[in-house]
């Protein structure tokens, strides 16, 4: 069966029958910014958006300058973890905004730099500078 439904063009205005409603199809001079194309990095899997008439080579190449190259998962920072920080498998510690895997996301289980400084500040009863004159 065929489909002469009259289908207009939103950017050009003209009428159009379901095997050229698309823009492409009937090449519509107008429907140059509706190109929504994008490459993906294979370093880093950012997606590149091609404007249109763009050369996908070059927008790679300039994105290549300072693309981060990592797709491997970064690990655990606590001592012996071989964990993978995955987006479900890590926390962000809300004291010392570090990345750790769901076993060490305590204060305690991790090298917490806050935790730390509050520990020896607790156990020296406050700082002890050399610098300070004692009045």
């Amino acid at each position: 069966t065929q489909d002469f439904l009259p289908f207009p063009c939103d950017k050009c205005g003209n009428v159009y029958c379901v095997n050229h409603c698309a823009y492409r199809k009937h090449e519509c001079p107008v429907a140059g910014s509706e190109d929504r194309r994008a490459i993906v990095c294979p370093l880093c899997k950012a997606g590149l958006p091609l404007e249109s008439g763009s050369d996908p080579n070059v927008v790679f190449h300039e994105h290549e300058k300072q693309c981060s190259g990592s797709t491997k998962a970064q690990k655990c920072p606590a001592a012996r973890c071989r964990n993978k920080l995955t987006s479900s498998g890590s926390v962000v510690c809300a004291r010392c905004k570090t990345k750790v895997c769901l076993e060490h996301r305590f204060e305690d289980a991790h090298p917490c730099k806050d935790l730390q400084d509050a520990r020896l500040s607790r156990l020296g009863g406050g700082h002890r500078s050399g610098g300070g004159a004692a009045t």
